[in-house]
């Protein structure tokens, strides 16, 4: 994921109260809209700068920056942490003493999303 697919994207990751049309072409042939209203967007990368970069030609505008910090959460890992738990850390049923409950960093973020009785 980098910030330019995010920037491409905004009202998908905005996820607005109206639907958002996806696969867009010159026919439409294969286009569809999604509703995405409170959807929380999880997005993984190990390179996403939110800052200016030095140099003639840098890679994002102001404008896209400002865009960028204000419409996404950064949750970053301590050293050692992770955001999978590996098979051993369930070794038994959970009832069992040697279950290991695997616990949300405190830093985590979910918006809460409306259920819906469909799927728009």
């Amino acid at each position: 994921m980098s910030p330019e697919q995010v920037l491409a994207n905004k009202m998908v990751f905005q996820s607005g109260p109206m639907p958002v049309t996806l696969a867009q072409s010159a026919c439409n042939g294969f286009a569809y809209d999604k509703w995405l209203f409170g959807i929380p967007h999880i997005l993984c990368s190990n390179i996403f700068p939110l800052d200016a970069e030095p140099g003639p030609k840098p890679r994002l505008s102001a404008e896209d920056i400002d865009w960028l910090n204000a419409n996404l959460f950064v949750a970053d890992l301590l050293p050692g942490e992770k955001w999978y738990g590996d098979v051993s850390d369930c070794s038994g049923p959970p009832s069992s003493p040697e279950h290991k409950s695997v616990t949300p960093h405190a830093g985590w973020f979910l918006p809460a999303t409306p259920s819906l009785p469909f799927e728009y």
